[in-house]
């Protein structure tokens, strides 16, 4: 169910990786702009997503994976 909710939402490229040393998770996907926004409030498929990865990621209450923005330092195109 969750892969299909992330290709209808147009992200063809989802990967995450974790770093066993510090226990950090790290998510990068690509998204076709023109695709509908992915909603994760009040959805059924993400929230089950979320409590299924709450054991291995920092959570907010409501199980939503904490996020923290990064600095670009390198781009190629």
């Amino acid at each position: 169910e969750m892969i299909d909710l992330l290709k209808h939402s147009g992200i063809a490229h989802y990967s995450i990786f974790h770093d066993a040393e510090t226990n950090i998770l790290f998510a990068y996907l690509l998204k076709d702009s023109s695709s509908p926004t992915l909603q994760t409030v009040a959805n059924p498929v993400v929230e089950r997503w979320w409590k299924h990865m709450s054991d291995i990621m920092e959570v907010n209450d409501d199980l939503s994976p904490v996020q923290k923005p990064l600095t670009e330092v390198f781009y190629l195109q």
